[in-house]
């Protein structure tokens, strides 16, 4: 039963990655992910495991998961794991990082799960677009970018922050009266049962279930 409830919910965790089965499932289940973030795309291309994939480049409107780098201990750790090779270091701003997809005027905003928030492009979306001053047109007009935001200009950044909210806590209330309809309905089934096994009299006496054995 409770896997059932998690499943109409859509909260089914099982504790692995899709990493862990991309292997077993098919030798370039994982590069294909890397460009596309669409299991369900990859599981259709990649049916036969004896037909390998040609990698292809990644392509404007779709999530790609991006090359992150590795954690250190501590500063000087990192340090000498450059070997004196030459770094560039910027600053990390609090709030969310975005990947930006443009295409036209089609903008797609993707997080680092690759969930789709359409509620940046009203927020930002023209802001962005104005800012963008390319000095050759026909690049910018399809092109893709990460950005975060920065404490000073966090005006957009709340207001997306309050359509999150409303919108999770729209969630919890479907999700609540979800899970009130399913205990009615089983509660029903569970009477139905007991009437049925003790003669159609169970407002009169107390439910009893008798087993044959």
């Amino acid at each position: 039963m409770k896997w059932i409830i998690t499943i109409i919910l859509k909260d089914l965790k099982l504790g692995i990655s899709e990493k862990t089965v991309f292997s077993e499932f098919h030798p370039d289940a994982e590069d294909y992910f890397n460009v596309t973030c669409d299991l369900k795309l990859v599981c259709e291309k990649l049916r036969d495991r004896s037909i390998r994939y040609k990698r292809q480049d990644i392509e404007v409107g779709k999530a790609v998961r991006p090359q992150l780098a590795a954690r250190a201990a501590n500063v000087e750790d990192a340090w000498k794991k450059m070997r004196g090779k030459e770094v560039v270091v910027e600053c990390r701003f609090d709030g969310d990082r975005i990947q930006v997809h443009k295409n036209g005027n089609k903008l797609n905003f993707w997080s680092r799960t690759f969930t789709d928030h359409p509620e940046y492009i009203d927020s930002i979306g023209d802001v962005l677009c104005q800012h963008i001053i390319p000095e050759n047109v026909y690049l910018m007009e399809r092109c893709w970018f990460g950005i975060e935001w920065q404490k000073s200009l966090q005006s957009s950044a709340q207001i997306v922050k309050l359509l999150r909210r409303a919108k999770m806590a729209w969630t919890v209330v479907c999700r609540c009266v979800m899970w009130h309809l399913i205990s009615c309905m089983m509660a029903a089934v569970v009477l139905s049962i007991v009437r049925c096994v003790n003669g159609n009299s169970y407002f009169r006496r107390p439910f009893v279930l008798s087993v044959a054995v």
